[in-house]
């Protein structure tokens, strides 16, 4: 039992904190898909880039948090997809070299 006349005290902190964001683009990475054509046009060997292809972009955003004058980690907190990806096509060659 505690005496009425006591008084209990708790030490604790408050953590003083600021907040920002940041956004960035990201690339994204396009995908390269080789195709052997079934006529041998193409020597062996040869690689011919059929179609260029382009990478994709994406905006993602964090938030930034400084916590009693500590840059925390940061979290993503949005992402979208600006540019899809466009594949790229290589034809490579079949045919065989002259002898």
């Amino acid at each position: 039992s505690v005496p009425a006349n006591s008084v209990e005290s708790e030490d604790f902190s408050v953590a003083k904190g600021m907040g920002s964001s940041r956004t960035s683009l990201v690339p994204v990475i396009r995908m390269t898909v080789i195709v052997w054509p079934s006529r041998g046009k193409l020597s062996a060997g040869t690689e011919v880039v059929a179609e260029q292809g382009k990478e994709g972009m994406r905006k993602v955003t964090y938030a930034l948090r400084t916590v009693n004058g500590v840059k925390q980690k940061p979290k993503k907190i949005a992402e979208e997809v600006v540019r899809e990806p466009e594949k790229q096509v290589v034809k490579v060659g079949t045919k065989p070299l002259p002898t």
